[in-house]
């Protein structure tokens, strides 16, 4: 319980009284320092336990806070080599580092405190004034490597499968969409030909198009992000909400002003 009362519960008491404070002043900006750990099997049951739910009291707070125009969010460092860190793994700061850089993804840089201190002036500054509710990973990639039938794509198949099922049963209850294939194995981004994506596509992502596609961009960043590290190449995507944009303004039939309100 000592874990939890101070990582989750001293933060929940510190963002219930700044937000006392700060809710009638109609702005603000709470940020939590949560870890790598809440998605990696590689710390105590407390610890992960306290730090998941940092995650899920900023996603939280994020919404409850945001119509007094507060911003939520916090950080997931990687091992950095601060006192807890090198005690917890006994190990000196030197060792921390080339533990940290041997488990992450890319590679030409060091995790350092610095690193998370530029993370948090990003969330506190205006340049993120419309950045709420994140939990921003500073781990190099470190742990989207560590989660590393017949396809079906041809609408007429899909129709036939639908058919037979209510032919033999009366009716469907359940569509377990499962369709997918993975490509060529071995692919690199040097390498990849309109056609392996395609033929994927065509296969995983048909319906809904544009959500189906945004999703594979986030998809694509991680994947290249793992691929990429090794050479210093950092890959990021930004997902943004309406911004009154011509495509914005097009696709909802709104003009800049409808879209901004």
């Amino acid at each position: 319980m000592r874990v939890l009362e101070v990582n989750l519960l001293g933060g929940a008491l510190g963002a219930k009284h700044a937000a006392r404070v700060m809710i009638p002043e109609k702005k603000g900006f709470i940020l939590f320092t949560a870890s790598v750990a809440s998605e990696m099997c590689s710390a105590s049951y407390p610890y992960k336990a306290s730090k998941n739910a940092i995650v899920g009291l900023t996603k939280n707070l994020a919404v409850e806070l945001g119509q007094y125009g507060i911003r939520v969010n916090c950080i997931s460092p990687g091992a950095v080599p601060t006192p807890l860190t090198k005690a917890t793994l006994r190990l000196d700061e030197k060792q921390v580092q080339d533990y940290s850089c041997a488990i992450s993804n890319l590679k030409g840089a060091t995790l350092d405190a610095n690193d998370v201190a530029e993370a948090a002036l990003y969330l506190a500054s205006d340049d993120s004034k419309f950045v709420s509710g994140l939990n921003l990973w500073v781990e190099g990639a470190e742990k989207i490597r560590s989660q590393t039938g017949q396809p079906v794509s041809y609408e007429s198949d899909v129709e036939s499968a639908v058919n037979t099922t209510v032919s033999m049963h009366g009716k469907l209850d359940i569509m377990f969409n499962n369709a997918g294939i993975s490509g060529k194995p071995d692919l690199r981004i040097s390498s990849i030909e309109r056609e392996d994506f395609q033929r994927v596509l065509e296969v995983n992502v048909l319906a809904h198009p544009y959500k189906a596609s945004e999703h594979a961009i986030v998809g694509l960043t991680k994947n290249l992000a793992v691929e990429l590290g090794q050479h210093g190449i950092r890959v990021n995507c930004i997902s943004s909400g309406a911004v009154p944009t011509p495509l914005t303004t097009t696709t909802l039939g709104l003009d800049e002003k409808r879209v901004q309100d």
